[in-house]
């Protein structure tokens, strides 16, 4: 067999003299390698030159070049450039998702807010921003779903036309239900919306909601009409008033997940679309983002650069006043509509002011006087953000690697996440920050280059509140340098809870597929309620609470089966959560699989990156 011929068998290799079949197995070689004198003698090291057969390093580096090209151009060809260009996450790829209320009392809203998600569509279609996939989640006050999906606008639209308000005159709806299986079964980083007129019956399902919006990164707007105003005189039906804290609990959730509520009435709901289009623009990046509870005058600044542009500033509250400051020190109050910074609008709770589109670039400040909390964001348009998420660091090896975690940090202890830096080719990044996301308090965090945009970022502690990742620097050109600041949307939190489950990549249809997992506290004797569903609504047995005994922890098993008929080669995501007593507390685990029949090497490859990391590893040994 030629020496350069490889193959695969099962889980062994064949190549030329050196490897063995089914028996043997490559060295690596090198003079710490024992084995390599053995037969098959020699070894398939050639990681640099000096390597014992270092001579074929630029051999094996141009074929790996050449074979992930060829196979990069068979994905190509085989799923079209549009879903190609999606794939490898070159073109937008979110999801629109709309969770309705069908509830009777409803009936007037919905034919309403028909027209809304119609133009919302239209306007996108054959746009770069046009969604790659539409979703449905319809509920009331007895049940919720199922998950409607398409990539067909024209299917959607009739999907959403054909729906009717159901029976029920509760005063109360499945609002959350929905909302938690939206956040399950579609996408991450899907743009989701809510219209309703009614408070959530289901509202201890608030912390699981804002653990699947923290794991998903999904952005979710509540659209609220809770008067008579859009009745009609023969409508009967009870109304469904909210109290001040039913809204502000859909207030809550929107400002964890980055999004807004909004709350209408007949003379607002003309100008809700304008606001609608403000967040799902492509390229949108967060500015700053902040929830204020004091009742005395706050002062904040943010820097805008050249390369935002719509940049808007929305403050989300019942009694407040503001005044914005530009860089050159001209102000506008909130009370002056047109004026020489902005366009102010005012829906509801909501105040939109849409900055005028020259000398942005600077330090802009805004007063706040409110006497109740309120939401103040700041975002625009830009080809630079930062995306980050926590890992666990590997130590060994040449140099110290790292792997995502898909689980809360622990708090007071130190932890570590990777930030990059998308979209700027010369960027400085001078501070990485931990900002608590309703107050003041700021951890700072050390910053590691791991390349020209990414960085490691290590915590000393991970604080108790709820926090946002807020990253400052420098943008430099050839003619200047400008600085710049974004923030993660989505608001983060650590836990006191661990929760570890078994590693596996692997489940077969219609065979189930048990998984071990452990929770652990340091509160012995405690009784923590457990939870796990997927993000493709496969079945899940799983025990419903577990104690914590001597030592602070418990195990439990989780059974998850995908149907017989279910496609090899579909991934699902299965998420295990435990929640302390009173719900003071909850932390998860997700896990990824891949339904598969095959029983190669391969089938453990649920991403395109990791087949492309087999593949490049295979090649680049064995050549």
């Amino acid at each position: 067999m030629p020496d350069s011929v490889v193959t695969l068998d099962r889980f062994h290799l064949v190549r030329g003299d050196r490897c063995a079949v089914e028996t043997g197995k490559c060295s690596h070689g090198g003079l710490f390698d024992r084995t390599s004198s053995r037969e098959p003698t020699g070894g398939i090291n050639k990681d640099d030159i000096s390597s014992s057969h270092g001579y074929l390093h630029q051999r094996a580096a141009e074929m790996v070049i050449r074979a992930t090209m060829e196979l990069l151009e068979d994905i190509r060809l085989a799923t079209g450039n549009v879903a190609f260009l999606r794939l490898m996450g070159l073109t937008q790829t979110s999801v629109l998702a709309f969770v309705f209320d069908t509830t009777s009392s409803f009936s007037n809203y919905i034919e309403v807010f028909k027209r809304v998600c119609f133009s919302i569509i239209d306007n996108r279609r054959g746009t770069s921003e046009e969604p790659s996939e539409y979703a449905l989640v319809t509920f009331n006050d007895q049940d919720s779903g199922p998950l409607i999906r398409t990539g067909n606008a024209d299917t959607f639209k009739e999907y959403i036309n054909s729906l009717l308000a159901s029976d029920g005159g509760n005063l109360l709806n499945m609002c959350l239900s929905a909302l938690l299986l939206t956040l399950t079964q579609a996408p991450p980083s899907s743009d989701i919306f809510v219209f309703t007129d009614a408070a959530a019956k289901d509202s201890e399902l608030k912390t699981t909601v804002e653990a699947m919006m923290e794991y998903t990164q999904s952005r979710v707007n509540f659209l609220l009409t809770s008067s008579f105003s859009l009745r009609s005189e023969k409508d009967v039906s009870p109304t469904r008033l909210m109290s001040l804290s039913d809204t502000q609990l859909y207030r809550d959730l929107a400002h964890v997940s980055g999004g807004q509520a909004m709350e209408i009435t007949d003379t607002t709901f003309p100008q809700v679309t304008s606001v609608i289009k403000d967040v799902i623009i492509a390229d949108l990046v967060t500015v700053l983002q902040i929830k204020g509870n004091s009742s005395k005058a706050e002062n904040y600044s943010f820097v805008l650069d050249p390369t935002l542009s719509n940049v808007t500033v929305c403050l989300n509250g019942d009694s407040l006043s503001f005044t914005l400051y530009s860089p050159t020190g001209m102000s506008q109050p909130g009370s002056v509509a047109d004026g020489p910074l902005g366009s102010i609008l005012t829906i509801g709770n909501l105040r939109r002011v849409k900055l005028n589109s020259a000398k942005q670039t600077g330090e802009w400040k805004i007063s706040i006087n409110s006497t109740s909390s309120y939401t103040l964001k700041v975002f625009g348009q830009s080809s630079v953000d930062i995306h980050f998420y926590f890992v666990e660091i590997f130590k060994g090896g040449h140099e110290d690697s790292w792997g995502q975690t898909f689980t809360r940090p622990f708090i007071g202890r130190n932890a570590t996440f990777y930030v990059s830096v998308t979209g700027g080719d010369s960027v400085a990044v001078t501070d990485v920050l931990l900002v608590e996301a309703s107050g003041s308090g700021v951890v700072s965090g050390t910053i590691k280059s791991v390349g020209a945009t990414d960085f490691l970022v290590s915590i000393d502690r991970i604080p108790e509140w709820p926090f946002v990742v807020q990253l400052k620097g420098l943008l430099n050109d050839s003619s200047s340098a400008s600085r710049f600041q974004r923030q993660s949307p989505t608001q983060h939190k650590g836990s006191r809870i661990t929760v570890t489950a078994q590693s596996q990549n692997i489940t077969q249809p219609g065979v189930p597929l048990s998984l071990n997992f452990t929770v652990a506290s340091n509160a012995t004797g405690s009784n923590y309620t457990i939870r796990a569903r997927t993000d493709q609504g496969f079945n899940v047995s799983f025990p419903s609470s577990l104690t914590l005994g001597t030592g602070g922890s418990a195990q439990g098993s989780v059974t998850l089966t995908a149907p017989s008929d279910t496609e090899s080669g579909t991934d699902v995501t299965l998420t295990i959560e435990a929640e302390a007593p009173g719900s003071t507390d909850l932390n998860y685990v997700t896990l990824r699989l891949t339904v598969s029949t095959a029983n190669n090497i391969f089938s453990g490859c649920y991403s395109l990156s990791m087949c492309l990391t087999f593949f490049w590893f295979f090649i680049s040994h064995c050549v």
